[in-house]
């Protein structure tokens, strides 16, 4: 696999993609994805390309109806010895926040491999297996924090401006309709 399609897979899975880390189900399993969310198909469908190339075919492109005028398209990727297989392949080109995600659920992955060994069910989920979901909320909290608070920030500053435009423009409207009277 060529080393450029390689880091641009690990360019999108960092920006729009998310390590997902969620218990769920009746049985409270764990379940482990990464996901990239996009309206662009083309996008998608070249990431599955590379996905696929990397893991023998085991990704899903899911079509996603929103209520806006463009569909919203999701490529799923589970499974533990996939996912361990994908991690392994993009992780040194991840430079950002996910960095942390990735090694954390490659970690959660590979404590769960030795853990269930040969047997074909995984044993229960243990307090020590609840702490790497309660690490991955704990990391995923802290990079949105992060990131709200930039853009925040940035929106803040546009409104600021927007809204001090605005009230220029009624004390103006206001001091011409005052010589009017």
């Amino acid at each position: 696999m060529e080393e450029k399609k390689i880091s641009w897979l690990a360019g999108i899975i960092e920006g729009v993609g998310c390590f997902c880390m969620c218990k769920g189900g009746i049985c409270h399993f764990f379940n482990l994805t990464i996901s990239i969310g996009n309206t662009d198909l083309l996008i998608l469908n070249e990431c599955k390309l590379i996905i696929d190339e990397i893991t023998q075919g085991n990704s899903k492109l899911r079509n996603n109806k929103s209520g806006r005028n463009r569909n919203m398209y999701h490529l799923v990727v589970e499974g533990q010895i996939i996912l361990k297989r994908l991690i392994e392949t993009i992780l040194p080109y991840i430079i950002g926040e996910k960095k942390a995600q990735a090694e954390l659920m490659l970690q959660f992955i590979n404590r769960r491999i030795i853990i269930k060994g040969n047997k074909k069910k995984s044993p229960i989920y243990t307090d020590e297996d609840r702490k790497y979901l309660e690490a991955m909320k704990a990391l995923k909290s802290t990079t949105i924090s992060v990131e709200t608070e930039r853009s925040l920030s940035s929106y803040k500053d546009k409104v600021t401006v927007r809204t001090n435009r605005i009230f220029e423009g009624l004390e103006t409207n206001r001091n011409d309709l005052s010589l009017l009277n």
